[in-house]
């Protein structure tokens, strides 16, 4: 019997991405979502690993998400 291992936010989310990679959709929905639950550390890398293993199509969409999700971040500090 395998033992369970205990997965982090971060390794949870690309677990996902990668399983959607097939969709630009479902990507682009999974990749928001990430940022979301993800700390802003953890956003940050999540996107260069995603600059790391993904087609360059999906980075348009995702730095605009990342972008959108620093700034509201941000904005909920204030």
């Amino acid at each position: 019997m395998k033992a369970k291992t205990k997965t982090s936010q971060l390794e949870y989310c690309k677990i996902i991405l990668k399983k959607v990679s097939f969709s630009r959709k479902l990507f682009k929905k999974e990749f928001t979502k990430s940022l979301d639950r993800l700390a802003e550390s953890e956003s940050r890398e999540l996107s260069a690993w995603c600059q790391e293993n993904f087609e360059a199509q999906k980075l348009y969409h995702m730095e605009m998400e990342h972008h959108k999700l620093i700034s509201k971040y941000h904005q909920n500090q204030r």
